[in-house]
């Protein structure tokens, strides 16, 4: 996010008849469940990162909203219906080069997403099925073996979504569900279930409420059974055609850990460092964030 050019880049055709392709960085169906599913999208509120699943707690493929080198076709629209398809060939056989100065061919997962969309009337949902398959191929070098050839030890993430929104007069409902399974970690996996509301007080006027909860599964594990939710509030203010004021505050009940490193350090200038911005211990599991921005569009 910190980065120029980070979004969506693409080239691609387009047609009533032909339907939708695309090849490059191109936004999956991942990133359309967040949409369908929740009024806050990928930002503070809606749980993205904290009850959905992320490459740092050990599930990769749901976080992804587009992967490079990826190619998605999205079928024409008949009742409401249209199928997506986004695919990337696994890469085995290069060295991972992404720490280094040399463009070289990098290695990289292989994916596999199918999806179904329907929108009609005041019904929107998708059904969103994604395998992000990293077994096999070359790891980034670590602190304690610098060879880029280091054979992956993760295996096959495979990440179901259902979600959608129903309106209602003034008031918008969403619900989200999601599981995640690591099928190289003895079947561990992350149920996510959120329900959202979104209510146009006036024109230019919204609010927002989300309620996001995870729960982790694996026999044996100290953390089975354990869950995180994250309660978030909204509201939005349509200052002119182009300007919008936003305002975000949510509340993280983390009780499973996500984000927290094994050490968390703090810097003399006062930067924290590995984990969640703002926790010092993995004991402080409680976090509140609010903010308040303001976009234009041109």
């Amino acid at each position: 996010p910190s980065t120029w050019g980070n979004g969506q880049i693409k080239a691609g055709l387009h047609s009533n008849s032909f339907g939708y392709l695309a090849l490059g960085a191109v936004n999956n169906a991942a990133l359309d469940w967040n949409q369908y599913s929740g009024p806050f999208g990928t930002a503070w509120g809606g749980g993205y990162g904290i009850t959905q699943a992320t490459v740092g707690n050990g599930f990769g493929s749901a976080a992804f909203v587009r992967w490079n080198n990826s190619i998605r076709y999205l079928t024409p629209t008949m009742n409401g219906l249209t199928g997506s398809l986004t695919y990337r060939t696994k890469n085995s056989t290069a060295a991972n080069t992404i720490y280094s100065t040399n463009p070289g061919a990098t290695s990289q997962s292989g994916v596999q997403e199918l999806a179904l969309i329907y929108n009609n009337g005041p019904i929107n949902a998708i059904a969103v099925s994604q395998i992000d398959d990293l077994s096999g191929i070359a790891g980034a070098p670590s602190a304690a073996n610098t060879a880029a050839s280091v054979l992956s030890t993760t295996g096959k993430y495979t990440t179901n979504s259902l979600g959608g929104n129903y309106k209602l007069g003034n008031a918008t409902l969403y619900y989200g569900y999601q599981k995640m399974t690591d099928d190289a970690a003895v079947q561990a996996s992350n149920k996510t279930a959120r329900y959202s509301i979104k209510y146009d007080i006036t024109p230019a006027l919204s609010v927002m409420a989300a309620s996001n909860k995870r729960t982790y599964s694996k026999a044996g594990s100290s953390s089975d059974g354990l869950s995180t939710t994250v309660v978030g509030l909204g509201a939005n203010y349509m200052l002119s055609k182009m300007t919008l004021l936003t305002f975000r505050w949510d509340k993280t009940q983390d009780d499973i850990g996500t984000g927290l490193a094994s050490t968390q350090a703090v810097s003399s200038a006062g930067v924290i460092g590995a984990g969640f911005p703002g926790t010092a211990t993995a004991s402080d599991n409680t976090r509140t964030r609010s903010a308040v921005g303001l976009r234009i569009n041109f």
